[in-house]
């Protein structure tokens, strides 16, 4: 069906068509040009991260930090479940083992709580995921990794202009990666971002961008030719594409001013039932509230197009409870509304709607509803949906996804020790691992597949089909126990969360609903 409010519609300021101008002009319009360099400067200089590297997509930008922390077959990464695919999946294409950690129960973000009892000999980095733009207690996190020697990379995909403690996200863990996807507050259609905050990743972070070559030092001079010295790939977006997302970048404050007016009104709609929105229309605030009366033309009509129809109704709250601000949990939850239409009679009850985190995200990303089960999630969408409204919901959790439950990636399966014979094994380990590191890495690569060929040998001993067998078997079964660990809070928000409309131009969407 055609919507009349869409879920979302990119944000257009007027000068992507004069910049995609200028940048053709240049004569130049592959990547890493002088869009390219405006946007990492800009993100540089606004917000000091160390060093930017725009990419095609934030999933190219997690792929590069996957490559950039050497991860191998058999290294683990830690990270949430409720996430975007290619959160897990820049880490399982190294080889890595994905180990889940469950969600808040008080916000979709993951558990800190939880993540150093995850963390084994094998754990190499900890990916935050900022949900929603809200982040992560990175003070925890840098703590945990910095205790066990390992690394953080911050999934900044929808924490663009968004603060922890007064730190902007992405300039805190040792990497991050930001999105520029149409659904973002600032896109360019497809886009993102790598960050490296730490220093020691720079230099081969500009070659592995570059296709694996030393170009760009060759371009600023610093060698007289450029060849092939690492691996690599074409992460490089077009000026094409950098000169579009330049003038969203200029218009980043008043881009976020709009969308937090829009997140207030939201909140203020859902919590206080005599609140007047600012920006979207009442007759808006009315159809999301799911007031399921007749409105009479004596209580509202077109006149009155500026007040609130809420303010002419009465309603009575029975059961109301709430929790403490310090956690920031729901508003309302479990309450029950009981409406009825002034003049009229008409009177529903209808279960309320629940309202995580309490306070405004920095960068007001998203607005989203938790309901009580799947159910009445699927009822409201259908509501919304007569209205011509397209809400949606959000992530299926990863460690219940289909390639998940079929066993794909196991530890076992990736170090080739498999049915046909465990010698098998070292071939695999010296196929893999060499032809994808190169001999370049030296004594270390040689002493970790030696020790990879001393576990081989021992296994080795096991020699009949049957043990071969049972070993293989076992150790896939505690494979699989250990990726189905009960994640009842992911599987929550899996259920109940929608997210509501959100971009710049949804208050004009709005009064198209007005009778």
């Amino acid at each position: 069906m055609s919507y009349k409010i869409p879920f979302n519609k990119p944000y257009l300021t007027g000068l992507e068509l004069d910049y995609i101008r200028e940048a053709v002009n240049l004569g130049k319009i592959s990547g890493n040009g002088e869009f390219t360099r405006r946007c990492q400067e800009f993100f540089e200089n606004r917000y000091g991260f160390t060093k930017c590297l725009l990419t095609t997509s934030c999933t190219d930008a997690l792929e590069m930090a996957a490559i950039l922390l050497d991860i191998k077959p058999g290294d683990e990464v830690i990270m949430p479940s409720f996430t975007f695919v290619s959160t897990a999946n820049a880490f399982v294409l190294r080889g890595a083992k994905i180990v889940f950690v469950d969600s808040r129960s008080d916000h979709p973000g993951m558990d800190e709580t939880k993540v150093e009892e995850l963390i084994t000999p094998n754990t190499k980095a900890i990916v935050a995921v900022h949900y929603a733009g809200v982040a992560c207690e990175m003070d925890v996190l840098m703590d945990i990794a910095e205790k066990h020697g390992i690394f953080v990379v911050e999934d900044a995909a929808q924490a663009i202009d968004s603060y922890y403690k007064g730190k902007p996200l992405g300039g805190i863990g040792h990497l991050a990666s930001f999105s520029f996807h149409e659904t973002k507050n600032i896109q360019c259609g497809e886009g993102g971002m790598l960050v490296i905050n730490d220093p020691q990743f720079i230099k081969r972070a500009e070659i592995i961008w570059e296709k694996g070559t030393d170009r760009a030092a060759f371009f600023r001079g610093e060698v007289n030719k450029y060849g092939w010295v690492d691996i690599g790939s074409s992460f490089l977006p077009s000026e094409v594409t950098a000169a579009f997302l330049f003038a969203q970048l200029e218009n980043l404050d008043k881009i976020q001013e709009r969308r937090k007016a829009i997140w207030e009104d939201y909140f203020g709609v859902f919590k206080d039932d005599l609140y007047v929105p600012k920006v979207l229309s009442p007759e808006y605030a009315l159809i999301i509230k799911n007031l399921k009366f007749k409105i009479e033309n004596d209580v509202y009509t077109t006149a009155d197009a500026d007040s609130s129809i809420i303010k002419n109704l009465k309603f009575k709250i029975e059961n109301e409870s709430t929790v403490s601000s310090e956690t920031q949990t729901s508003i309302i939850k479990n309450s029950k509304f009981k409406i009825e239409n002034e003049g009229s009679g008409n009177s529903e009850t209808h279960s309320s709607f629940i309202i995580l985190n309490s306070s405004l995200p920095s960068n007001a990303h998203m607005f989203y509803l938790l309901f009580p089960s799947l159910e009445e999630r699927t009822s409201y969408i259908q509501h919304l949906k007569e209205h011509g409204i397209m809400a949606v919901f959000h992530y299926q959790s990863l460690h219940k996804s289909e390639f998940v439950e079929r066993g794909q990636g196991l530890e076992i399966e990736r170090i080739g020790i498999r049915e046909e014979g465990l010698g098998n094994g070292r071939e695999e380990i010296e196929r893999r691992e060499i032809g994808e590191q190169g001999l370049g890495n030296g004594r270390e690569e040689i002493e970790r597949l030696e020790t990879k060929r001393l576990e081989i040998r021992d296994q080795e001993t096991v020699t009949s089909t049957e043990e071969r067998s049972q070993y293989l078997e076992e150790n896939n079964r505690n494979e699989i126990k250990d990726r189905k660990r009960e994640l009842p809070n992911s599987d929550r928000y899996t259920d109940c969360l929608l997210r509501l409309p959100m971009f710049y131009e949804l208050p004009d969407f709005t009064t198209s609903l007005r009778v």
